[in-house]
């Protein structure tokens, strides 16, 4: 996650933030060093010459004030800031500042940085695993868990189902190991692939897909990514959260299906627990 700073000080930062948002924030921009304080909670501020000892590539500047909106970008563009990539109209964000902001790490990245990550997401992947295993068509005999983890699924499907488990790194003596980001699907004729929480890490998406027409049958799960809550706090029913890599959205990943031969039978979306379909 990238530093967010706010700029400047005063009262549209205290119209634009939260609370929370506000108290989230690195530190503040303005004419001279200082502290500014909204409900209490004080923050930092620093000079513009701060930006001077930053990384530039890792802020994200948020312009509280629009009508002083081309003075401060003046200001940011002399410390080699960005419009639209360093610093953004606070109230008039697009989804540039939300890739930005939002966009996750690889899995790798973040498994590395994170040990215990398959074991604090256990329990909720093993809630979508049992719910996912429903969806498996009676015919199938033969199966590839694409993004296997903990091979979560193998305990909520049928004894004589086939299974295959594949995976960037080892995760038993059986995982079929393939970094589908640089490598292609290993050919073994199979009737259905299973991906949960995986499609959304694959850098390019459409020219993947293409390898599941080899199977008659594909369950996935895939964010949903067409709502976003704004700094405001509204939440808007069409936007960018960009989970994952890029952009693209369940009507995407339809279409890209249908042209390769597949037709969505089901769709769900389980709201009370996981924030994907």
């Amino acid at each position: 996650m990238k530093k967010i700073i706010g700029c400047p000080a005063g009262e549209w930062a205290l119209k634009l933030y939260t609370v929370d948002r506000f108290i989230s924030l690195e530190y503040l921009l303005d004419e001279q060093e200082g502290e500014y304080g909204i409900c209490g909670f004080p923050q930092r501020v620093h000079s513009y010459e701060y930006l001077r000892n930053e990384k530039i590539d890792d802020l994200i500047v948020i312009i509280n004030d629009t009508r002083k909106y081309e003075e401060i970008k003046k200001k940011l563009e002399k410390y080699g800031l960005i419009e639209n990539i360093h610093f953004f109209n606070g109230w008039k964000l697009d989804s540039n500042f939300y890739h930005e902001v939002y966009a996750d790490k690889g899995w790798q990245e973040f498994e590395q940085s994170d040990t215990n990550a398959l074991k604090r997401q256990r329990q909720g992947w093993k809630d979508r695993a049992r719910a996912m295993s429903q969806l498996i068509p009676e015919d199938v005999k033969v199966l590839m868990d694409i993004g296997c983890g903990e091979e979560l699924l193998k305990e909520f499907l049928c004894k004589d189902i086939k299974y295959y488990g594949l995976d960037y790194c080892e995760r038993n003596k059986e995982t079929i190991i393939c970094d589908i980001n640089k490598e292609k699907l290993p050919d073994i004729k199979v009737d259905l692939y299973y991906m949960a929480g995986i499609i959304d890490y694959v850098t390019d998406i459409p020219n993947f897909i293409k390898q599941l027409s080899r199977a008659k049958y594909v369950v996935m799960s895939k964010t949903r990514n067409e709502r976003f809550i704004r700094l405001d706090d509204k939440v808007m029913d069409s936007g960018y959260m960009n989970y994952g890599i890029s952009s693209y959205y369940c009507s995407n990943l339809i279409t890209d299906m249908f042209e390769i031969g597949f037709v969505c039978r089901k769709m769900q979306w389980n709201y009370k627990q996981r924030d994907e379909h």
